[in-house]
């Protein structure tokens, strides 16, 4: 966590809280489950590192961006995602 508050990984229990925000936005569970398929093996990496970084939010928006045929996330939804994700970062 920096001087702001922020810190420089989302950790689980953020990305639950992610979620929450994300099911009062009306993201429905199929949803969820797409984002969580995507973020998984970032969230728990093999090297000991913990959490999602910029660069991996960075890298998996492209991918809902430019795969919109492996997901069920609208645009408005990817960019609702984004914002979600970067308030935490």
């Amino acid at each position: 966590m920096d001087i702001f508050g922020a810190s420089a990984n989302i950790n689980p229990n953020e990305f639950n809280r992610l979620k929450t925000s994300l099911r009062n936005k009306g993201f429905s569970d199929a949803k969820i489950r797409d984002i969580e398929q995507v973020f998984q093996g970032d969230m728990f990496e093999g090297n000991g590192n913990t959490g999602i970084d910029m660069n991996e939010v960075r890298e998996r928006m492209k991918w809902f961006r430019t795969n919109k045929s492996k997901h069920n996330l609208s645009a408005e939804q990817i960019n609702i995602l984004e914002e979600e994700l970067m308030s935490f970062l």
